[in-house]
This record gives structure tokens, C-alpha cells and sequence, in this order.
């Protein structure tokens, strides 16, 4: 166990408890709460600027503007409200130790992935000679082999 170790370590429990005293759906729902409205505005932009600048005597970047930001609006919106319900529904069937216990479950996914994203710069960074580094790392020796087998990159 190295300093590389002890850094994964504690953003692992960093994650974690994060995660847990958030709850799952209060992370999900923070997830979804920007990927969802950006996605179906990425979608959804261009032909709804095509109807706005129909009704209205705008140009047409000005139309894709305006229907990309109103639909991000709109999206992010409907999402705040679910997010809303769903944590009343929570609170009122007492299921808030369940949350927290599929939080901290969320936060270990989040932590590994972090740590992944962490040891991809690291390994494939040029700056510095990293050889010893991560062959000391029992962290390291772990994902850096799982992580070969998905990133077809080479240093």
C-alpha cells in the first residue's frame, strides 16, 4: 500500500458517505436533473425551432436558442418536481435508511469510477514516470488491468 492507495482510499470513503447522507434519490435525481433536460434539448431543439420560427419572425439562430434554452428550462423543471415527489413519497413511507443504504452503494460506483478516471491520467499522463508508482498501488494492479480491457489506449 502506497500514497496512491491511501488518495483512492479516501476519495472511496469520500464518495461514499457523500452519497449516503444524500440518499439515492436525491444523487440520481441530481444526475438526471442535468443529463435528462440536456439530452432531450440536444434532441428536441431543432424541430421546435422549426415551429418557433414559424409562429414568430425570429432569426433562425435566434430560434434555436430560445427553443434550446426553453426546453432545457422546461426539462429541468418536470425533473425538480419528480425529485420532489419522490422525496415526500420517501419520507412518508419512512424508507430514508433505505435511501441512504442505496446512496452509499451509488457512492461506491461513483468513488471506483472517479478513482478510474484517476488512474487513466495518471497511467497515460507523459510528464512524469509513473512505473513505480502503480506497480506498488494494490489499487492500481486491480482496476488498471480491468480498465486495459475496455480503453484500447497506448502510453
Amino acid at each position: 500500500m502506497n500514497v496512491l492507495d491511501v488518495i483512492c482510499l479516501i476519495i472511496l470513503v469520500i464518495a461514499v458517505l457523500r452519497c449516503f447522507f444524500r440518499g439515492f434519490i436525491d444523487e440520481i435525481m441530481t444526475a438526471l436533473s442535468i443529463f435528462l433536460p440536456l439530452l432531450v434539448a440536444v434532441i428536441m431543439y431543432k424541430p421546435v425551432s422549426a415551429w418557433f420560427s414559424l409562429q414568430n419572425h425570429f432569426s433562425a439562430a435566434l430560434a434555436y436558442a430560445i427553443s434550446f434554452g426553453g426546453i432545457f428550462i422546461l426539462m429541468f423543471l418536470i425533473v425538480k418536481f419528480l425529485h420532489s415527489s419522490i422525496e415526500a413519497i420517501i419520507d412518508n413511507l419512512e424508507l430514508e435508511t433505505a435511501d441512504r443504504i442505496l446512496g452509499a452503494i451509488v457512492g461506491l460506483a461513483e468513488g471506483i469510477i472517479i478513482i478510474a478516471l484517476l488512474l487513466i491520467v495518471i497511467r497515460y499522463q507523459t510528464v512524469f514516470n509513473v512505473e513505480t508508482l502503480l506497480g506498488n498501488s494494490f489499487i492500481a494492479r486491480i482496476l488498471l488491468p480491468l480498465i486495459a480491457q475496455h480503453i484500447p489506449l497506448k502510453a
